[in-house]
Order: structure tokens, then sequence, then C-alpha cells
């Protein structure tokens, strides 16, 4: 994919939180080279879910431009565990288990990510190396008070007044370490960007003072914005039990995407497919308003990403399924009545009589793209006949314009 320098601004800048410094990101771009871009996993679990899925997608930006992405599998790191927004010390892995689990995300970010494009790395390769005097070097090179700006630390410590809490909230030494080891990482790969979700924030930054105490030229930092899980309240994990993983059936995840709040809607798409900016603020703006049902989005948002993350066949057994046995429970009660009073053609339905679309080449292109269903069925020939008899109503649904029940009109 060719772009210049300021369409991959652009581009790569949609939907992140923060780039930090301003103005660092273009800065990079201007170098005129493919940029080293880095993201840390710890395998501390076996699957990696939408959450990761958000920072994922970022990441393929940047290879799709042309960058080289090194993602950093933090098997010696995994040992401590992230302690971000953790209220007490995580347990210890096992070698076997971080073996495990390393294996496993090697293979699923290849559902997003370019293998054949994608560096692998293991911080063991670097870290075990450092000795005592490496690490009391690193340690001279940073604060007490810049490792105690985070929140989680400082609730564990009490230093804001909280009252006295259980043992298991006190900070063990090698979490302290932790960002400092991960900040190790950019050094050791000569990192220019780092992404990472809004809660790995003073982590990566710790990375951009580590490389720039040392000398290198210091990574600008990108974060992305935590999924909403889909209890519609806490951030997408597994320990609360409000994820999709990436190696679910399609049945699965078309499933879970369908029982999310209707207010997460927009967020996943947003965040987990390719939507349109524009777009998005039209349908938010129109579902404020009454004028847009959200089924429709769900059910795109749903088959989007079962697609992405099975494949197409996979994707519609999912959609017949979801429709076979939840079909009639989700169909809209208050999707608007559209009555005919003598057999026509679909087309004329939509188009004349009852004008659901701007244009008739838009209704045409809408057909052509199987957008338009009756009783869960694809419609592509807008020459069918719509008629329905004996008191029998028919279910269109007709892409994001809505659901309609077609009755007879009465005499």
């Amino acid at each position: 994919m060719h772009m210049d320098r300021t369409e991959q601004l652009q581009v790569l800048a949609e939907n992140c939180k923060s780039i930090i410094p301003d103005g660092g990101l273009e800065k990079k771009l201007a170098l005129g080279r493919p940029l080293i871009v880095k993201l840390g996993l710890d395998p501390t679990a076996p699957d990696i879910h939408l959450g990761h899925v958000v920072v994922l997608r970022k990441l393929r930006q940047f290879q799709d431009l042309g960058h080289t992405v090194v993602l950093i599998v933090g098997d010696f790191t995994a040992k401590i565990g992230d302690p971000s927004g953790k209220s007490k010390t995580r347990p210890a892995l096992s070698d076997g288990e971080i073996k495990k689990n390393a294996a496993t995300y090697k293979k699923q970010v290849g559902k997003i990510l370019d293998r054949k494009k994608l560096q692998i790395r293991f911080n063991s390769e670097w870290l075990k190396k450092l000795k005592a005097e490496d690490i009391i070097s690193f340690m001279a090179k940073t604060t007490i008070a810049q490792i105690l700006v985070r929140d989680d630390f400082r609730k564990r410590l009490h230093l804001d007044g909280d009252a006295a809490k259980p043992s298991d909230s006190e900070l063990g030494f090698h979490e302290v370490m932790y960002p400092l080891l991960q900040a190790y990482d950019s050094v050791a790969i000569h990192a220019d960007v780092e992404i990472g979700g809004t809660d790995q924030t003073v982590n990566l930054i710790m990375g951009r003072r580590l490389q720039q105490k040392l000398g290198q030229e210091p990574q600008v930092v990108m974060t992305m914005p935590l999924l909403v899980g889909l209890d519609g309240k806490q951030k997408m994990s597994k320990s609360l039990g409000n994820y999709i993983s990436v190696t679910e059936s399609a049945e699965n995840i078309y499933g879970k995407i369908m029982s999310l709040p209707d207010e997460l809607i927009l967020q996943y798409r947003r965040l987990l497919t390719n939507s349109d900016q524009t777009v998005d603020r039209s349908d938010e703006a129109a579902m404020k308003l009454g004028k847009l049902h959200p089924m429709p989005l769900k059910l795109g948002l749903a088959f989007s990403i079962a697609e992405e993350l099975t494949s197409a066949g996979e994707a519609v057994k999912a959609e017949a399924h979801f429709r076979n046995t939840f079909q009639h429970r989700e169909f809209p009660k208050d999707a608007k009545e559209l009555s005919v009073s003598h057999p026509c053609s679909l087309f004329d339905l939509i188009t004349e009589k009852y004008k659901l679309f701007p244009s008739k080449s838009e209704a045409r292109r809408k057909l052509a793209e199987g957008a338009i269903r009756i009783n869960g069925k694809k419609v592509v020939d807008g020459a069918i006949t719509v008629n329905p008899v004996n008191g029998e109503i028919l279910e269109l649904q007709i892409g994001k314009l809505g659901f309609y029940r077609v009755t007879r009109q009465k005499k």
C-alpha cells in the first residue's frame, strides 16, 4: 500500500487515544525508512481476546504501509506479571505455562497480522543476559517518583490517604522493576514506535525515557482505547469473564457480539472493523435520534468480526445458526410496518412505494451486496414478487436502514 507521509499519518493516528510526544509520529515518518514498531505481550493466559485485537489491527496498518512490526513475547517478564491495574501481586507462572501460552500467541496473532512480515522475539533473549550491574545502572536512570506516578501503585501503597488494606495489596519490589525491564525491550530492538492500551501508558513512556538515557532516539508512544467487555462496564478481561477469545468458534463469536449492549456497537465497529468515521458519526447521531435501529448494525458487526477471525464460510454458517435459533426472538418488535394492497416487486416496494433508499442505484447496490433479506434469506433479485397473503408477515431486513414487517393492506 503506497501512501505519502500525510496520508500515512492520517491512517495511523485514527482511533488512537494519544500519541506521545505531539508531532512525534510525523517526525518518525519523515525519516523515510521503515519504522520498527513494537508490541509487547506477556503470555500470562493461553488466549488473546478482542481487547488485544484493537492494538493488533493498528499494527496491521503499520505492516500494510511497509513498516516492520516486532512482537515481543515477554517470556521473561511473564514471570513477574504485568501489575498494571492489579490490586495485588500476580501469582508466578511456571516455565511450562509460559512456553505453552507463548506458543498459542504466535498462532493467534496470525489471524490479524501478516505472519510473513512479522518478527517475533522473546525478551528472555536479552533480559537473561543482564548482570546485576546492568540492572543497577538502569535503576539509576529512573526515579521512584516516576514509577509511583501509576495510580495502581499509589493505591496499593496507600499514598492517597486510603484506609489500610489487606496485606495482599502490598507492592512487591519485583513489580516495581517490571516497567523498567519492559522498557529495556525497546532499547534491545531500537524501537521507533511502541503501541499499547491506555493502561500501559506509564510502561510505554518508561521505554522512551530509558532509550533516551542510553543514547537512543526515543520511541513514539501510541495508546489505543481499552475495549469495554461484554458486560458493558469494565474493560475486556479473561479474569472478568467478559471477553471474546480469537480462538472461539464463529457461532460463539457471532452470538456474543449479538449479546452486546446497544451502546457498545459503534465502539466495537470503530475499533474492530474498517468502518468509515464519517459513517460512524452519522450512525451515532441517527441512533441517538431514534432514526436508526441498532439491530442491523449489530448483525453486520457480528458477521464482520466472525469472518475476520474465522472465515467467510464459517461466518455465513454462524449467521444462519443465529437466525435459525434466535431470529424470531431478536427481530425488533417495533419494526416499522410496510403494507401492500396488491402484489408488487421488491424493488418497487423499497424504491417507489416507500423510498427506503436515497436513489435506485443505491438500492441496486445493496441488492447486489446481499444486504437485503426477506425472512432471513438474502435477496439479490429485486424483481421477485412481494405478496403477503392470508395474514402472512414478511420480515424484511435492509442493511443499516432497519427492519420492517411487510403485511397485506387491510381493506
